[in-house]
Formats: C-alpha cells, sequence, structure tokens
C-alpha cells in the first residue's frame, strides 16, 4: 500500500518565472548596469554545468555556504558574459537576486499542482519534497502556499547528498518512516528522479 508520495520540486511543483537570464538581465538594469539579454542567456547554462562540476551541492563538500556558491555563480555569469561589473553593483545584483530567488517573486506554482496536492492529502497520503535545492526551499514554498500541503521537506544541503545519490531519498524514508515499496516519486529528469528512485525500490513517474 502506498503511504509517501515524493516530489522534485523545479519543473514538476514549481517553475522559474520569469526565466533566469531575464532577471538576471532586469536586476542588472535596475541597478544601472544595463545588458544585452542575449549574453547573459549564452552564458547561464555553461556556468552553471560548470559550477556544479566544481562545487556540487552548492559547495557543501568544500565548507562552501549556499549564499557564497550562489554569489560566484551570479558573478561567473556576468564574467562570462563579457562584463565586469564594479564590486558595489555587483553586490547589490547578487543582494536583489538572492532575495528574489527565496519568495514569490521568482518563481510560480505550475497549472493544478495546489488543486492536486489537496486532494492527494485529503485522500490521507504523506507528501514530501526531495530536491537539489539549498535552504530556501520552505520559504519559496511558504511564498507560493504550498507549505502546507507537505510533511517534509527535504533539499540537498540539509540531506548532504544530491540526486541522482540515493542518500537523499533514504534519508527522506527514515525521516517519513515508511518503505522504498510503499512510496512513489514524481519528478521530471530522468537520470536525477527515475532511476535513483528505482534503484533503491520507489515506484518511480516523469
Amino acid at each position: 500500500k502506498i503511504k509517501l508520495l515524493t516530489f522534485d520540486a523545479v519543473n514538476t511543483l514549481i517553475k522559474v518565472s520569469p526565466c533566469p537570464f531575464k532577471q538576471y538581465y532586469e536586476a542588472a538594469k535596475q541597478n544601472g548596469y544595463p545588458v544585452a539579454i542575449e549574453k547573459i542567456s549564452e552564458a547561464y547554462g555553461p556556468t552553471w554545468k560548470t559550477l556544479k562540476l566544481k562545487y556540487p551541492n552548492y559547495g557543501l563538500n568544500q565548507g562552501i555556504k549556499s549564499r557564497q556558491w550562489w554569489e560566484m555563480f551570479i558573478k561567473n555569469v556576468f564574467d562570462e558574459a563579457g562584463y565586469t561589473v564594479p564590486d558595489d553593483l555587483m553586490c547589490k545584483i547578487v543582494n536583489q537576486l538572492y532575495h528574489n530567488f527565496g519568495t514569490n517573486q521568482s518563481w510560480k506554482v505550475i497549472n493544478d499542482v495546489k488543486k492536486m496536492l489537496n486532494d492527494l492529502k485529503n485522500a490521507g497520503f504523506k507528501l514530501a519534497v526531495v530536491s537539489n535545492f539549498d535552504e530556501r526551499l520552505p520559504s519559496v514554498f511558504k511564498a507560493l502556499n504550498l507549505y502546507q500541503y507537505f510533511d517534509l521537506l527535504v533539499n540537498s544541503r540539509i540531506a548532504k547528498s544530491e540526486k541522482p545519490d540515493t542518500k537523499i531519498f533514504l534519508y527522506t524514508l527514515e525521516l517519513a518512516n515508511v518503505r522504498p515499496e510503499e512510496t512513489v516519486h514524481i519528478g521530471d529528469d530522468y537520470c536525477e528522479d527515475f532511476i535513483p528512485a528505482q534503484q533503491i525500490g520507489i515506484q518511480p513517474y516523469l
């Protein structure tokens, strides 16, 4: 019998809105440093891949705080796009973006998610989030009025494990006090959601 439903967060329950590079462009513009949105867009993806590889789980194993990781990332996006932003302006841009991404200013709930969660909650299931996210996950879910649906919000920093590592799933099962065969995981990524969940006996869906 299924007792627990776990969900990935980004692109399953919530999505970045407006798109991230547009928010970076706007933050620079609002702080008096106009940039070309195309350059920010081109720099964003490669910078993300490089930094996630170099400092996985927002730098946890290197003793980096997640806020420091994001400062590095934001600065690197502008560097990669060919902009040398003065330190005082970069500080303002970082503060604005870091704040916004911890609120509902940078995120929106995907259509019909609230109705689905409400129905599942009323049906008596335990609900949890398992996400490669930093410590701002609860504040984002509170701002989006999603927090009350969940018994557990597990981010990769707290679990000290990042998907596709199975430890983040095992950590969640232990907290929820349920077995893998009593659990379903819903996500959007075959490598990060489907495979690790399946490996430990959780029923995965994309």
